[in-house]
């Protein structure tokens, strides 16, 4: 189902000062709930750590941007993390959503690889980066762009779910036009790994059910599939992600079908006798007293 995105996003051609990012801001700001929470995050991630000579405190403002996006509905936050912009000055408010120079720079940048291994040694890190790769990630050749019959929503909440993590995604910059979504690393000096380790970046800057997901809430339509339906993960999935890092590819081992009737495949069995003409004979029975049943139960409530 086709749901239209909050209004307010297009701009039209004579105004140039349009902002949807600042339209959003100010959206947030007449919500009570976003109003708090973004200013919280806003504070602690801007707040110095003199004990540790660092500008702020990284985990603090990783878990005060986690309540944020946990206690925030989306309508108001992923309207400012996901903003079309046609200007740098509206790209760059974007990018500065999250206060990337706590939240999401460092000093210097790991190797990919090794903020995914460290990514993998905590249990939240670990969940919501296989989250965002069952519900963000299409293999080449495949009709769909994203999962679950083009889900954008599942998308972007997954993507949404990875900020204030070790893998917290961002705006490399503040193009407009031909923006790039990354996590804080290189895949410089990977030495006989590159191959593996450009595979793993391309799951974010180069991610087309990523792209399409963001084009499509700047457009103001976003593809809400099974709307009532929480949002899958990994354990909803027919198949389970099994890490490896041998491979580039994220493998799959398939979930075990139910066991073969006894006697092995292929072998028929002794099955009792059918009985179906007295089962209906005793359903048809009770009908009356369940009726009555459901009568009484209405007259009660």
């Amino acid at each position: 189902m086709l749901t239209v995105a909050p209004k307010g996003f297009h701009c039209p051609d004579a105004e140039r000062n349009c902002n949807p990012c600042l339209d959003a801001a100010k959206a947030c700001n007449l919500n009570n709930s976003c109003k708090k929470q973004r200013s919280t995050y806003i504070a602690t991630c801007s707040k110095e750590d003199p004990n540790k000579g660092e500008t702020c405190s990284k985990k603090r403002c990783h878990k005060a941007l986690r309540m944020f996006l946990d206690r925030v509905p989306t309508e108001f936050s992923h309207r400012l993390l996901f903003c079309p912009c046609q200007t740098e000055g509206c790209a760059e408010r974007r990018r500065q959503t999250i206060v990337p120079d706590c939240s999401y720079k460092d000093k210097e940048k790991p190797n990919c690889l090794e903020l995914r291994r460290v990514c993998r040694q905590d249990s939240l890190c670990r969940s919501r980066l296989a989250d965002y790769l069952v519900n963000c990630w299409m293999t080449p050749h495949t009709v769909s762009t994203c999962p679950n019959q083009d889900n954008h929503q599942a998308c972007l909440a997954s993507y949404a779910r990875l900020i204030g993590t070790e893998m917290t995604p961002n705006y490399v910059d503040s193009s407009f036009s031909n923006w790039t979504i990354s996590p804080w690393c290189t895949c410089k000096g990977s030495g006989n790994q590159e191959e593996e380790c450009v595979n793993f970046l391309r799951y974010f800057t180069d991610n087309t059910c990523l792209r399409n997901a963001i084009q499509a809430f700047g457009y103001g339509i976003v593809n809400f599939q099974n709307k009532s339906v929480a949002v899958p993960g990994p354990s909803a999935t027919t198949k389970v992600w099994q890490w490896s890092t041998s491979t580039s590819e994220p493998p799959f081992d398939e979930i075990p079908k139910y066991p073969e009737p006894r006697g092995g495949p292929g072998k028929t069995t002794h099955l009792p006798e059918d009985h179906s003409a007295c089962l209906c004979a005793n359903v048809w029975a009770l009908l009356p007293g369940l009726a009555l049943a459901l009568v009484l139960a209405q007259h009660a409530l």
